[in-house]
């Protein structure tokens, strides 16, 4: 995956390590999102 983004940001004319720090952020958002979404999740079902 990041293989071909680089290609393709330099392919564009964008800097490679913009797209990295986005495409991190990207990532690392997601992870942070489906981690408390599991908090919530057990955190109700401790409750029930």
């Amino acid at each position: 995956m990041m293989t071909r983004l680089h290609k393709l940001s330099i392919q564009e004319d964008v800097s490679p390590e913009m797209v990295r720090r986005v495409y991190d952020a990207m990532i690392d958002a997601f992870i942070d999102l489906e981690l408390h979404e599991h908090a919530q999740i057990t955190e109700k079902d401790r409750g029930s």
